[in-house]
């Protein structure tokens, strides 16, 4: 008998058979699934083409759809730091770190990456936002050159906060360093509503406080903290105004050469800060490493604040007492 060729419907591999087979079943030598042999062609027709079996097509659409997720997950990446790199752009030079939030603990400029204890994630000012509970909620971030800004010419800590107390005492920003670098809220555990900060060296505190009342519980607020050496001079924003300003000392040497704490919690007995911490949302962290002028403090509130209302404070220099030097 003659002879032709035939590709198996299963998996097509391509199988030789004697025309009296035709119409009959077979097992396939290569797949060994049952499979009828087709009738032989006539003399000088070509030989039936592959029939790519039912498995292969599933395959095939899963590598389809693997293929349109990898290229979803390059878009949405690229779009990401696009939209990081954008943001960047439009901050003032100087910028040395930016923890935006945005379910991790990634500094979008530089290295330090942050640690993060019991922190979860909401909606924020800008994209997502850190959600800290008040108790044990914590970020860590190690010792590193870039943080060391009180080596610098200056300094610059600015943040959105949507605080759920503002009653006492809540830390925002601290180094770990003995004589440090601190951004509060409060000074006094009766005062309500107030913002500080202050440089410590070994004399002492040199203090910046704001009137009471000028923090609120509940609403995004815009918060900077700037001190420039050559001056001496020392400054507190909320939304982009003036709530605090005063000579502190020029040349003066925070010690930012620890680990930088945010929100830490004191567990110290008998403090007035004793087991407070920072309760509700933070956003856009940054530090830059000089004193940002007025006019950039409030083109990135401006900015980042995207033509929502805010809630201008009255201009101050602040609240002082002797006691603050």
């Amino acid at each position: 008998m003659a002879e032709f060729k035939f590709f198996c419907p299963q998996c097509g591999q391509q199988i030789q058979c004697d025309t009296g087979y035709s119409g009959t079943q077979i097992n396939c030598p290569a797949c060994k699934q049952t499979i009828v042999v087709p009738q032989a062609p006539h003399s000088g027709a070509p030989a039936a083409q592959p029939v790519v079996p039912a498995k292969s097509h599933t395959w095939r659409n899963v590598l389809v759809i693997a293929a349109a997720l990898v290229v979803l997950a390059g878009l949405v990446t690229a779009g990401w730091f696009g939209y990081s790199k954008l943001m960047r752009g439009h901050l003032p030079p100087g910028l040395v770190v930016l923890w935006s939030g945005e379910g991790n603990g990634n500094d979008s400029v530089g290295g330090n990456k942050a640690i993060l204890t019991d922190i979860s994630f909401e909606e924020g000012k800008v994209g997502r936002a850190f959600s800290f509970n008040g108790t044990s909620s914590s970020i860590m971030i190690p010792a590193s050159r870039s943080l060391d800004v009180g080596a610098d010419d200056g300094f610059t800590i600015t943040a959105w906060i949507k605080p759920s107390d503002v009653n006492g005492l809540h830390p925002i920003v601290q180094w770990s360093d003995n004589y440090a670098l601190n951004l509060w809220i409060g000074v006094r555990p009766f005062e309500n509503g107030v913002l500080r900060g202050d440089i410590v060296e070994p004399g002492g505190n040199h203090f910046l406080v704001s009137h009471p009342g000028v923090l609120v519980s509940g609403v995004w607020q815009h918060i900077a903290f700037t001190y420039d050496k050559a001056s001496g001079v020392g400054t507190l924003y909320l939304n982009g105004v003036i709530v605090a300003q005063r000579q502190l000392g020029r040349h003066l040497a925070a010690n930012t050469k620890g680990n930088l704490w945010i929100s830490p919690r004191d567990e110290r007995p008998g403090n007035w800060s004793t087991d407070r911490s920072f309760v509700g949302l933070m956003d856009e962290l940054a530090i830059y490493k000089r004193a940002l002028s007025p006019s950039e403090v409030q083109a990135i509130c401006a900015e980042q604040n995207r033509g929502e209302p805010l809630t201008l404070p009255a201009p101050s220099t602040g609240w002082f007492e002797s006691w603050m030097r």
